[in-house]
């Protein structure tokens, strides 16, 4: 099972624990996965900003570092993080626009490939939540049993 939290970010991303991975993304221009090794979780940082941001400078990732130290886990909400009052922005800007927090359990066999996972999302902006239940199922060699199947039938 892999926990997993993602913070969207305008204006920046953070840091929590130890950073895994930072890469550019099209559609989010910063991504950083964060392991939380003492909570058993990952947490996964995405960054929406106006400007293109290929290396953050010690000043914005510390400035990040300082608004995910401030998360706090409360299983009790939606998204499952929250923030004490007046921490979930940082120098004025980052701020926090939406967490979600997903649970994921993955299951294969020679045959197909199943995935389940509980979203938990909020998004600031709109005040709003939502719980989600996603399913994936991955079929292998479908194509090749259908035709096969259609070619002898």
């Amino acid at each position: 099972m892999v926990s997993t939290f993602i913070l969207l970010l305008i204006h920046g991303v953070v840091k929590f624990k130890d950073f895994l991975q930072v890469k550019l993304n099209k559609g989010r221009q910063l991504v950083i996965d964060v392991s939380c090794l003492d909570k058993n979780l990952d947490l996964k940082l995405m960054l929406c900003s106006r400007r293109i941001l290929t290396a953050p400078t010690d000043e914005e990732m510390n400035s990040l570092r300082d608004l995910i130290n401030s998360a706090v886990l409360d299983s009790d909400i939606k998204g499952g993080l929250r923030w004490p009052l007046g921490k979930a922005c940082s120098g004025g800007r980052y701020s926090v626009i939406g967490v979600w927090h997903t649970v994921t359990k993955a299951y294969k066999s020679s045959s197909f490939r199943l995935k389940a996972r509980d979203g938990d999302r909020y998004d600031f902006r709109t005040g709003t939540g939502e719980t989600t239940r996603e399913i994936y199922l991955k079929l292998k060699r479908i194509v090749s049993e259908i035709l096969a199947s259609s070619f002898i039938g």
